[in-house]
Formats: C-alpha cells, structure tokens, sequence
C-alpha cells in the first residue's frame, strides 16, 4: 500500500449513497444494512467504479460505528456490517485495486455541546476501525468530519489500531472568513491538528470543484502531506421528487483536474457523483499525465 505514495495522482471512487439512491435505497433507511441485505448491489457499485479506473475505493461503512447504530437501533448488527463491507469490497477489487476502511463521524456531539466524552467517542471508533483492520483493509479514511477534535480522537485510534496509512479529510463551506467546517475549524487548524494523517484534505460540504485550488493552495502553506480531494457534483436540490446535482460528469471532471493542477495527490467524488463522473475524471487525469 505505501507504494502508491510514490505514483503521481491517484483516482478515488465516487459517491456510495447516491448510487444506493439509484438502486432503490430508500430515505431514512440504513446504507449499510444493504451489505447484508443486497450484497450485490454493494458489489456492482464498487465494480463500476474499479472499472471507471478508481485505484482505492470505499467500503460500505460510513455510519457503521455504535453510537450512530444505537439510535437507530441497530448495534446488533455492528459486526455483520462491518465485515459484510470489506467482503464485498476485497471480492471486487481482487489484486487489482486498494480497500479503504470508510470511516464517518459519530452524529453526535462532545462536550460541552453534547453529553459525551472523548473516551466513550474513542471507544466506538475503536471499536469499528479493529474490525475493518481484522478483516484486513490496506487503508483506513476518516471522512466528511467538521469537529476538529472528533476527528482527532478517531485518527488517534486508527493509529493505535493498525500498522496501516490512514486518510483523514473534512467538510468545509466558503464563507466571508474563509473556507470553515460548521463547527467553525479553518484549513490551518486543520492541518496543524491532523498532522499523524498519513494524508490530509477535503471532502463532501459546500466546496465547488472549481474552487478546490484555492483550498489546495491554502493547505500547502501548512503542510507537505499528500492532499486529498473528494468533492461533491456541486449542490443538490430536489427535482419531481428526486435529489439532482448541479454538476453533471463532463463539468464535474473538467472542474476536478483544477485540484490536480494544483497538487492533489488523491481525488474522487462525494455525494452526486457516479462511475460516470470517474470514468470522465480518470481519462481527463490520463491525459493529464501524458
């Protein structure tokens, strides 16, 4: 796995959930019980994006930690998601691509805004990160976090968990102060408190493609780890019932190679965007290298 560090830009997948939309995932209904559920579904996802060129993808696990599965009253099942997840995603990838243990934040809130402490926040993710390195992932990533100190304490357990890289990024808004997360960390606290990660970026929130340069930018003032990039297709809105993105694949890739242009090391899609916006994004990138 630490061989890839070397390579020049790495292609990500895209969007897991707006896929699962399109297969049927209904709202308020659990991502991760379809890896139980639909097993080939979860199967055929990760396929199209290994065939629109992705070289990492994502396992099926975003909110699969206890405290996210207590309220909605599925921690029974904590295992069987987590190890159904990286079944799938090693079935898919064979010797071809790398499996990333996909890690989200908990939903809930530390204290002083919520009730919890960072022991029982360092617990649950402990917890999931020993089964995704049991099952044998080449790499955890901590994604779309907007509390700097959550995200910390999940770093420091994927560290403590496994001889293994692990990406850490979050969700920033462009604002008149600047680019923040909404619990108000900067791109400079953000780096300077994340600097165990053996990557560091930006993903999901309200960034554009287009304007991920000027972040990239801002983050190499802070430091030289590799930069990650995983951007949503723009903004959503709903139409005749159905959520729609801005950005369709052809937009989409033109406006990511802007991150390439300015040093992203790792790039895929978040939300809204499919194995056709990383097929697009993967032949803009070979060209690129050319």
């Amino acid at each position: 796995m630490r061989e890839i560090f070397s390579q020049g830009v790495v292609l990500l997948d895209g969007g897991m959930g707006t896929r699962l939309i399109d297969k049927g995932l209904k709202a308020g209904e659990l991502p991760e019980f379809w890896n139980i559920a639909y097993p080939e579904s979860i199967k055929e996802i990760h396929q199209s994006y290994i065939k629109a060129g992705s070289k990492i993808i994502y396992t099926n696990t975003f909110g699969a930690n206890r405290l996210k599965l207590k309220r909605a009253q599925k921690v029974s099942f904590l295992e069987r998601f987590n190890t159904a997840a990286v079944k799938l995603a090693k079935e898919a990838a064979g010797d071809k691509v790398f499996v990333a243990g996909d890690i989200g934040p908990t939903g809930e809130f530390l204290k002083p805004y919520g009730g919890w402490e960072d022991k029982e926040f360092y617990q649950a993710f402990r917890e999931q990160i020993e089964i995704l390195v049991s099952e044998k992932v080449d790499l955890i990533v901590l994604e779309t976090f907007s509390d700097l100190r959550e995200i910390q304490i999940a770093l420091q357990a994927a560290k403590e968990t496994g001889n293994i890289p692990v990406f850490a990024s979050m969700s920033f808004e462009k604002g008149k102060g600047g680019y923040k997360t909404i619990m108000g960390v900067n791109l400079e606290e953000m780096v300077q408190g994340l600097k165990e990660a053996d990557a560091i970026g930006i993903n999901c929130g309200g960034i554009y493609p287009g304007e991920a340069g000027e972040v990239i930018k801002e983050m190499k003032n802070f430091t030289d780890k590799p930069i990650l990039v995983k951007l949503n297709a723009g903004k959503s809105k709903i139409v005749e019932g159905k959520v729609e993105y801005e950005l369709g694949p052809e937009q989409f890739a033109r406006d990511m190679v802007i991150s390439i242009q300015a040093g992203a090391k790792f790039i895929g899609g978040c939300c809204g965007t499919t194995e056709k916006h990383i097929a697009l994004l993967n032949e803009l990138i070979q060209a690129t290298a050319a």
